[in-house]
């Protein structure tokens, strides 16, 4: 097995998904993050309010979102899914669930430049033209649950990732 070095703490790991989150997926091929997960989790528990803060200011400042979202049920975290007469397409997470629904009802509309969401979106508009997005969940624990989720229903387009 190949290990990795962690671009915080310097430290020498085993490369896969037990020491590594799912980074970047490129043609196909899914890479690990350069920060290790220890790493990552005390990075993301020392920026949450910053986080928080922007969310709630993003909101405040973009009259669009506004009306798009209730105030209160911006702050729902949990597991979604893109799925077409039962199958599921697509399993995600986030920790602004609503918000993510809204955009993913906007990008059958209009893809942003991502390629990875423009050649997912192509395929679900020509092959799926009438997908619809649902919430599986709602929970705290959201990126288990998106991989328990995944692991469970198999979704058809999940290497596209968003």
């Amino acid at each position: 097995m190949k290990n990795k070095v962690c671009k915080s703490c310097k430290q020498e790991k085993p490369a896969n998904f037990s020491f590594y989150y799912k980074g970047p997926t490129y043609k196909g091929k899914t890479y690990l993050s350069p920060k290790c997960k220890v790493c990552s989790d005390e990075y993301t528990r020392k920026n949450y309010s910053k986080y928080k803060d922007y969310r709630k200011s993003y909101i405040k400042n973009n009259p669009w979102v506004k009306e798009q979202i209730k105030s209160k049920a911006t702050e729902v975290q949990g597991v979604y899914g893109l799925y077409d007469k039962g199958v599921c397409l697509y399993v995600g997470e986030s920790s602004w669930l609503n918000h993510r629904l809204y955009l993913h009802k906007s990008y059958t509309r209009k893809p942003n430049n991502s390629k990875s969401q423009k050649g997912l979106y192509e395929i679900l508009n020509q092959n799926h033209p009438n997908f619809i997005c649902g919430i599986i969940e709602e929970c705290d624990n959201h990126l288990e649950k998106e991989q328990y989720y995944i692991n469970k229903l198999k979704p058809k387009y999940n290497e596209y990732g968003m």
